[in-house]
């Protein structure tokens, strides 16, 4: 389900690949002046400047910046395509400066979303065999409360990794390099990490209210004296 929230996203909001390795700059299908108060027209600029970082990365990676020191390579190449991005866009420096590190509306949330659907998931399974095995006694409590810290803990330090695989895929590029830092989860560790043990303690709860439902909804044998 986590998965099926994503893949029509990945659909628009994936990167349009970069061609060949040669700092050269695919052509435009939107070419000509953009009015960044428009949303669609500030979309496509980030779009834009994605590729070229992305162009700018492949090329310092490849054999055609033999001899160049890599982050010389990599902001030669960008230099020149935001050059070419500015000038087909009559765009002032500022507003060019402006979008680069913007994110794609919508891709971080579906991204949390579908982690949140996993966890939710896995927090149940462990809420179920807690309650089966304890039961609402102070042992289970208890256990319950220890379990629910190592979920939050390990569920903050997989769902990093989550994000950043996304991330990986959203660009097309396992070089994520700077960009890795863009991805909010790494920046709000804490605020996660309390929202796992909620999600946790909510899953939980909810779990031990439809087990004793379903126990007192099951008839009880009763015996016959006849």
């Amino acid at each position: 389900m986590g998965l099926m929230l994503l893949a029509p996203m990945c659909l628009s909001g994936c990167l349009r690949r970069p061609i060949g390795e040669d700092c050269g700059w695919p052509p435009d299908p939107r070419s000509g002046p953009l009015d960044l108060n428009k949303s669609a027209d500030r979309d496509h600029l980030r779009e834009d400047i994605e590729t070229a970082e992305d162009q700018a990365i492949r090329f310092m990676d490849s054999p055609r910046s033999k001899g160049i020191d890599s982050n010389t390579a990599w902001k030669q190449c960008f230099i020149k395509l935001s050059s070419i991005i500015v000038t087909d866009h009559r765009l002032t420096p500022s507003q060019y400066d402006a979008v680069i590190g913007a994110r794609p509306p919508g891709w971080d949330l579906g991204v949390g979303i579908a982690w949140a659907v996993l966890y939710a998931w896995a927090a149940r399974a462990a809420a179920k065999r807690i309650w089966r095995g304890q039961g609402a006694t102070g042992g289970g409590i208890f256990m319950m409360a220890y379990v629910s810290l190592a979920f939050a803990a390990l569920g903050d330090l997989l769902g990093e990794q989550w994000a950043g695989s996304w991330e990986d895929v959203r660009l097309g590029n396992g070089h994520i390099g700077y960009r890795l830092d863009r991805v909010p989860w790494g920046h709000h560790r804490v605020a996660l990490f309390g929202a796992g043990l909620v999600l946790f303690w909510l899953v939980a709860v909810l779990r031990s209210r439809a087990a004793r439902a379903g126990r007192e909804r099951t008839p009880r044998p009763t015996l016959s004296l006849t």
